[in-house]
């Protein structure tokens, strides 16, 4: 198995020692791509993970702003998952919340389809101020 492929597994996995393990090896694959959409790492432990391993990413230097080939960013990723804690995490590693996907969409639309009110207000402050 590749290294590639045993951190999309810890990741998937929820295995935080096996992602930290692997990213201090290989702190080159904590922006690698895992899919078909060019997704970063990051995204993946967004939508697959929980907040400890994506902060382990954001630790590592990962880049909260990068784009999958959609446009979308993590913020984006957490929001249409409606995570609030995600969306904090993110914003606290710097992420941009007036990035727009290739739709022109931010993250507070994608909250917005979340029906998580409270998350909706947390995104519309950090967008809008």
């Amino acid at each position: 198995m590749s290294i590639k492929e045993q951190l999309v597994n810890s990741i998937v996995c929820h295995n935080s020692e096996k992602v930290q393990s692997i990213l201090e090896k290989h702190p080159e694959m904590k922006d690698a791509k895992c899919d078909s959409f060019n997704s970063p790492m990051l995204h993946l432990a967004i939508e697959k993970s929980n907040e400890e391993i994506v902060t382990l990413l954001l630790a590592a230097g990962s880049n909260p702003n990068n784009q999958d080939s959609k446009g979308n960013t993590a913020l984006h990723k957490a929001a249409t998952l409606g995570s609030l804690e995600k969306c904090k995490v993110l914003i606290e590693w710097n992420a941009n919340p007036k990035i727009p996907m290739n739709g022109g969409y931010l993250p507070f639309n994608a909250a917005l389809n979340s029906k998580n009110q409270e998350l909706v207000d947390y995104l519309r402050m950090k967008t809008h101020g």
